[in-house]
């Protein structure tokens, strides 16, 4: 048995499914008819069919009243992860950018603690 609770605001959305509703250690702690009360028991769930066409589209669970179906809506998933992706790009491009000028200034320190090096050692330098 599955039990399924439904959203409270009454347009037949699923809430909430517990596959194993009487087990010992996991279960609800509750009878078939208390479950009954507050949502549904079911043999099974049916499996969404995937959108071959799109993969915008999220299967969210819903009760008619009789049947348990798919309602296929559009997922905001795709121009969340372009939105994402884009300002990665942005921030490895401006890191970049930072590490060049860091290792140009690297190698101007570099350069200058050899030209003192050689001063203190009582050499010349070509400035």
């Amino acid at each position: 048995m599955i039990f399924i609770k439904l959203k409270d605001n009454t347009n037949n959305e699923v809430a909430f499914v517990h596959y194993m509703p009487f087990d010992e250690n996991c279960g609800l702690g509750k009878s078939a008819e208390e479950l009954q009360q507050i949502g549904i028991l079911a043999d099974s769930i049916q499996v969404p069919f995937p959108d071959t066409s799109t993969t915008t589209k999220l299967p969210i669970l819903k009760y008619d009243g009789t049947n348990l179906f798919y309602d296929y809506i559009d997922s905001p998933i795709p121009s969340t992860n372009e939105t994402k992706i884009a300002e990665l790009e942005s921030t490895i491009l401006e890191m970049s950018t930072y590490m060049g000028t860091q290792d140009q200034k690297l190698a101007e320190q570099e350069q200058t603690i050899m030209e003192l090096t050689t001063l203190l050692a009582g050499g010349t330098t070509n400035v």
